[in-house]
């Protein structure tokens, strides 16, 4: 249970962060469009990235805690089914 409620913290905690600081491809020009692609800095230098994939655009601790949160999320599933198969074996 610890584990389901660290994964949803963590999952919070990125969707609020997600929200509260947009980016380029969130813009909109006077025309109603958003731009398609964006420039990204990935280390030393700059590279175009389309609007289309949310997860290279966002910095590295960003990624880092996503990676961190799908962790948490395994933890618990392994869980889970640990606990259904002990309970079908009690049920017998």
């Amino acid at each position: 249970m610890v584990s389901l409620m660290l994964a949803l913290l963590i999952g919070l905690g990125i969707h609020i962060w997600a929200m509260s600081n947009r980016d380029e491809c969130d813009s909109v020009d006077k025309n109603g469009r958003t731009p398609k692609e964006v420039y990204v800095q990935s280390g030393s230098r700059m590279v175009i990235m389309p609007c289309t994939i949310w997860f290279p655009r966002q910095p590295l601790r960003i990624q880092g805690f996503w990676f961190l949160d799908a962790a948490v999320a395994f933890v618990f599933l392994i869980s889970l089914w640990s606990d259904w198969v002990r309970w079908r074996e009690r049920r017998r």
